[in-house]
């Protein structure tokens, strides 16, 4: 099966370099290591140093298959609708294959709404970033001392911007679960093109599953997922 990997380029250098590199070594351990900075200058020898750029790289177990490059425009997000989804779905590694991941973004159907996906319980990530939340008075660690945004420990993907952040102490793991969420005031979304503080909207932005309109908050689920 063939993957994908996704680089931000930002005045013209390449980010979080050797992120992008486990990760591809994990999942291709067989595949030359390519560098990336250099596949973005043969990409776009014109680049502008003030533009935002998205290098996509296609390979597989033993070669790299095709190289793009394109200037990213951020998408806008405006609602979060809560979404259960089966056990049975992984995606542990960044498969060019997003079939299943799709079909649950599918489900939101009103515009600038993302899917936040809840697994036995847990919150995960969306279909396209992981998340974090702030919180209320650090409710969630019963502790003043702890004023980092937690990440959930369960995610589907666990991405290279979530884990850049991790190591730099800027966000803290911790397992997440539907009835947490009312002690969150934001939540964000992080990928490798969105990083922290890019994308936050209010913890009332999110919706219930299936729910394009209301939101969740201040009314709770009557049941968790």
């Amino acid at each position: 099966m063939n993957l994908i990997e996704t680089v931000a380029v930002r005045r013209g250098q390449v980010q979080h370099e050797p992120y992008h590199l486990a990760r591809m070594h994990l999942s291709a351990p067989g595949l030359p290591l390519p560098r990336l900075q250099e596949l973005f200058d043969r990409a776009m020898p014109s680049a502008d140093a003030h533009t935002l750029y998205k290098l996509r790289l296609l390979y597989n177990q033993k070669q790299l298959l095709r190289v793009q490059a394109e200037p990213y425009l951020l998408r806008k997000i405006s609602r979060i609708m809560l979404c259960p989804i089966p056990d049975t779905l992984h995606y542990e590694r960044k498969w060019a294959d997003r079939q299943a991941l799709d079909a649950v973004a599918a489900r939101a159907r009103a515009p600038h709404t993302a899917v936040l996906m809840v697994q036995n319980g847990r919150i995960t990530d969306t279909t396209y970033t992981n998340v974090y939340f702030k919180t209320k008075a650090n409710v969630y660690f019963k502790t003043k001392a702890n004023a980092r945004p937690v990440t959930p420990d369960t995610p589907l993907l666990a991405g290279t911007m979530r884990a850049y952040l991790l190591d730099k102490g800027l966000l803290e793991a911790a397992p997440i679960t539907v009835s947490d969420l009312a002690n969150f005031t934001h939540i964000g979304l992080i990928n490798a093109m969105i990083p922290l503080g890019t994308l936050e909207l209010p913890i009332r932005a999110l919706l219930p599953p299936g729910n394009t309109r209301s939101p969740l908050w201040p009314n709770p689920l009557d049941k968790p997922l």
